[in-house]
């Protein structure tokens, strides 16, 4: 498989950088394939394995040889195969940057989580909603954690829906306060994320179901961490939704198989069983991110980076839910958006991209806030301002 790559946005192209270094860069032709990378038709590296980086943006494009470093400047537009699928769906699903929009015409996110003890995931969430590329971004969550919420941020809009101590000495007025209170901004949203920081408390549950039950079927709805605990509980409480996303990571997926054997059963495999089971598409995170929705399978191989910082499952269903609500306004409008599973995929690239953007940047040091900061670059490699779509 050869993809032959164009000349970049920018006007700069690929280029061998020698020691020292050339006073400009120097025009030419670059070509990747699964064994080689060639410039203008002179092979360079033999057995490529994504371990020579771009000296920009750290993609990956081969290995260092000798005295030599192949460098693909970030707008030179080098995308892996993964990349290069994530762009396309990208470029498809992005609202334009045009001057005669409105306010929440890019994106309207409502995230419900954090409690008592968690204020920190439902922000993440929120907020790599906003750096992605949505315009309003509603959280909801337990009074106690409203204030620390509003004071990470004055550009999410925080409304308390319960409060914690109310769930344990008046469970069904509190129950009752807190749907009331998602209902009242529900028709605000393109899609709805649950669970960052939410907690397990099983008060919860009813009025979770019966928010759930409350929302169009045809919004789409992500749901993460707690939330994904609490679901395991009453798997029935998704039924009705024509799309819905599940995030697990490896402990989480297995609390949808309680009682079935799994030993030894690969990732996808028990992603797929999870998928089917409860009528979801899974977004199984791990070494590779598999998205699947029982019978189809994609697979996210971009590389990420090392470090395992708290945060990153926040991100990414925040920007789920984002590039899913996009797909849902291009089905209001009339058009032919790419499916759920390419639109998750893209996701997975986005974050993933962030990550090693940031790690590029400070490697050990890395933290949770350096790679929100590499969101906004992640996304305008993939899709360039320029390029994304005209139906929103």
């Amino acid at each position: 498989m050869k993809q032959q790559l164009r000349t970049c946005l920018c006007g700069k192209t690929g280029f061998e950088l020698l020691k020292p270094p050339p006073a400009a860069p120097v025009r030419n032709e670059l070509e990747v394939s699964r064994d080689a990378v060639r410039l203008n038709g002179e092979e360079h590296v033999k057995k490529w394995n994504d371990r020579l980086f771009c000296g920009l943006c750290g993609a990956g494009v081969g290995s260092e040889r000798g005295d030599r470093t192949l460098v693909v400047p970030c707008a030179a537009g080098f995308l892996a195969p993964d990349e290069a699928a994530a762009a396309e769906c990208l470029r498809a699903l992005a609202p334009p940057l045009e001057y005669t929009r409105h306010k929440g015409q890019g994106g309207r996110v409502g995230v419900l989580g954090g409690s008592d003890v968690f204020t920190g995931a439902p922000y993440f969430a929120s907020v790599a909603s906003l750096r992605a590329g949505g315009e309003l971004v509603y959280v909801m969550t337990a009074r106690e954690a409203a204030d620390s919420i509003k004071s990470y941020s004055p550009e999410l809009m925080v409304t308390p829906v319960y409060r914690t101590e109310r769930m344990e000495t008046d469970a069904d007025a509190e129950q009752a306060r807190m749907v009331a209170k998602v209902r009242e901004l529900q028709t605000r949203f393109h899609a709805f994320v649950l669970g960052p920081g939410l907690g397990t408390n099983d008060r919860l549950v009813p009025p979770l179901r019966e928010i759930l039950g409350d929302l169009p079927p045809s919004l789409p709805v992500v749901i993460d961490a707690d939330g994904l605990r609490l679901l395991a509980q009453h798997p029935d409480m998704i039924s009705r939704l024509e799309t819905c996303v599940l995030t697990p990571n490896a402990r989480e997926v297995l609390l949808f198989l309680d009682g079935e054997d799994t030993k030894g059963a690969a990732p996808e495999s028990l992603a797929k069983r999870v998928a089917a089971k409860l009528g979801a598409v899974v977004v199984l995170k791990g070494k590779d991110d598999i998205v699947t929705d029982g019978e189809v399978v994609l697979k996210c191989s971009v590389e990420g980076c090392p470090r395992r910082v708290g945060g990153l499952g926040d991100f990414l269903s925040g920007t789920l839910g984002l590039v899913l609500g996009w797909r849902g306004i291009a089905i209001e409008a009339g058009d032919s958006p790419p499916s759920v599973l390419e639109t998750c995929r893209s996701a997975c690239v986005l974050v993933r991209r962030a990550a090693r953007l940031a790690y590029a940047d400070k490697h050990r040091a890395m933290s949770t806030l350096d790679v929100l900061d590499q969101i906004g670059p992640a996304f305008d490699h993939l899709c360039p301002p320029s390029t994304s779509s005209s139906h929103l």
